[in-house]
């Protein structure tokens, strides 16, 4: 099903734990131990236990923020790349950050492939092929991962649609547009 680095789940379990009396009877059995265990940021975790823990996150996602999993997204990317992934940004410049997408991807996730098209001067589109758990829910997330990403790198006016979710036979696609 693919796996997810230490990186990525150490931010979302850090964070259900500041809130732990609320999440715990939310979380599924499998996902109760990561509140007590140590996440190491070097090591992987199975996918399917990282978007469990989202799913529990969205429960806290302010209503104002619209939807919980593209809210969680842009979270993410800000998180992400205003430390540890700094460098994949490069501010005043949209095109040169998203052609640095395959190689954060492969950062994060062992399954799944990256591909990022010019459609236009401030317009991209990204297809991820042969990643299973790119569910309606994950896709959600990505757009709101994608749409900070172009914000922190100088993109103003970002739409980040999903134009759509993966299935057995077709990748999970998404739109981006932005003004330079």
């Amino acid at each position: 099903m693919g796996n997810v680095k230490g990186t990525a789940m150490l931010a979302v379990v850090e964070l259900l734990r500041e809130r732990r009396d609320h999440v715990e009877p939310l979380l599924d059995e499998g996902s109760r131990p990561y509140l007590d265990r140590q996440i190491l940021v070097a090591s992987w975790y199975p996918a399917q236990d990282f978007m469990s823990l989202l799913r529990t996150m969205t429960h806290f996602v302010p209503a104002a923020a619209g939807d919980p999993w593209t809210w969680l997204g842009g979270h993410s990317a800000g998180t992400d790349l205003a430390n540890i992934y700094s460098a994949m940004v490069q501010p005043g410049n949209p095109w040169g950050t998203l052609q640095r997408l395959p190689r954060l991807w492969r950062l994060y996730h062992d399954a799944g492939k990256v591909e990022v098209g010019v459609q236009g001067s401030t317009r991209a589109q990204v297809v991820l092929s042969e990643f299973p758990m790119a569910t309606e829910d994950f896709c959600r997330w990505m757009a709101g991962y994608l749409g900070e990403m172009l914000r922190l790198s100088g993109g103003r006016g970002i739409v980040a649609k999903t134009l759509r979710s993966a299935g057995p036979s077709h990748p999970a696609r998404w739109l981006l547009t932005w003004e330079a």
